[in-house]
């Protein structure tokens, strides 16, 4: 189940280094 949550906070995580 933390599966998911990593996902969610390393995709969260990319769009701000793409910024």
């Amino acid at each position: 189940m933390e599966a998911a949550a990593t996902d969610l906070h390393r995709q969260r995580n990319r769009d701000s280094t793409g910024k």
